[in-house]
């Protein structure tokens, strides 16, 4: 390279979440940052506690242990249900634990959350960075961004305990700044179309590879259905889960118990006491492969309500990867088009679908899910951030 040439690197990424890195269940958020980090230096913000606390054990515990988190000098390494190439890649990010008020419908509060994220977040970030938020409340972050992207992946503002006005509000500006806008459904693309925006709509894709190479022989599968995922009676649906045990079929659950606040509900007692059901406790990826392989079917008996209009759930393509037909209510982000191996049902419906897959042979589902993998996703980040400038220079060699 000749005197006064300018080697480029990567243009570092800041990810504002709305998921701890240590959530015992991963979505988006730490999927795209700890393989984007293999390849550029990644920041990542941590929730900023958008709902209000509950007067209960389980928002104790989280309020206690984000206070003693920041209190260390040092964040240290958070503890992460996995092994190997994941750990590595939690290790390589830079982590940053806000300091906030989870009380954003104040005003007062936000002012000071906003001079909170100056003083102690800013100063830690790249002069220049591309800012990929999946919160709507920015709290300034994206002033100093060369590029903004807005990835929407829930309807938020439409969780109890969210402070709507604030958020949507927070929203009609970021998507004004945004340089790119990302939607996971088609529910949350209608959202943001609805003021006035254009998003791409970039459905919840899986680990296709992991997956595919856990699905065992039919010789040593299990007759029985299986959901795997966050057990809150907000999102699910357990009076399906019961009609499913009372015709037989043996059912496998995992995750952990209304990790959102919610209370635990009454119907999950019932079903764990049920010799036909077995909890398999919260899960990593690696384990959660293994177990949704030796399955039958998959499950995703979701309620039909606001939030879940702009739900695609992760589940459709773990369980297709992994052999599995699936079952599912009829969400709208699924039910808006054919997708091979899924079988949608009405809520009263599901029980009897998910009896006749159990007592029929076992055939794969038939298509290529290479497209809907995470290098696939991983090709369309660099490319939405290659695009927009997002080259910078390393300094004159």
């Amino acid at each position: 390279m000749q005197e006064g040439e300018f080697k480029t690197r990567p243009l570092p990424v800041v990810i504002l979440s709305t998921a701890d890195i240590d959530a015992p269940i991963w979505t988006n958020k730490q999927h795209i940052a700890t393989r984007l980090v293999a390849e550029r230096e990644v920041h990542y913000i941590e929730s900023l506690g958008l709902r209000a606390p509950r007067l209960g054990l389980k928002d104790l515990r989280r309020i206690i242990a984000r206070v003693l988190t920041i209190l260390r000098k040092e964040h240290g390494h958070p503890t992460i249900n996995s092994t190997g190439k994941r750990c590595e890649a939690v290790d390589a990010l830079h982590r940053h634990v806000p300091m906030v008020i989870p009380f954003h419908a104040f005003s007062l509060v936000r002012a000071f959350n906003r001079w909170m994220i100056k003083r102690r977040i800013l100063p830690r970030l790249p002069e220049r960075y591309a800012l990929w938020s999946f919160s709507p409340l920015t709290y300034g972050l994206e002033e100093r961004a060369a590029m903004v992207v807005y990835h929407s992946v829930d309807l938020l503002h439409t969780i109890d305990g969210i402070p709507r006005e604030a958020l949507l509000q927070a929203e009609r500006q970021l998507i004004a700044r945004a340089d790119a806008l990302v939607a996971s459904s088609t529910g949350v693309a209608d959202h943001l179309r609805a003021q006035h925006a254009n998003p791409m709509v970039w459905e919840n894709v899986a680990d296709i590879d992991l997956f595919q190479g856990m699905r065992a022989p039919v010789a040593t599968r299990e007759r029985r259905a299986i959901f795997v995922g966050n057990l809150t009676p907000s999102k699910l649906n357990f009076a399906i889960f019961e009609a499913i045990v009372s015709k037989g079929v043996r059912l496998a659950l995992a995750g952990p118990f209304s990790i959102d606040g919610t209370k635990r509900d009454p119907a999950l007692t019932r079903l764990l006491a049920s010799p036909l059901v077995t909890y398999l406790g919260t899960l990593n990826q690696q384990e959660m492969a293994k177990e949704i392989g030796r399955s039958w079917v998959g499950i995703i008996p979701y309620h039909l309500n606001q939030y879940t209009t702009g739900v695609f759930p992760m589940k459709v393509y773990e369980y297709l990867a992994a052999g599995l037909p699936v079952v599912a209510t009829e969400l709208p982000s699924i039910s808006d088009r054919a997708i091979p191996g899924v079988t949608l049902a009405s809520s009263e419906g599901v029980a009897e679908a998910v009896a006749r897959a159990c007592a029929s042979e076992y055939a794969p589902p038939p298509g290529d899910f290479s497209k809907n993998s995470w290098d696939s996703r991983l090709e369309q980040i660099r490319t939405l951030l290659d695009s927009n400038g997002g080259q910078v220079a390393e300094g004159a060699l």
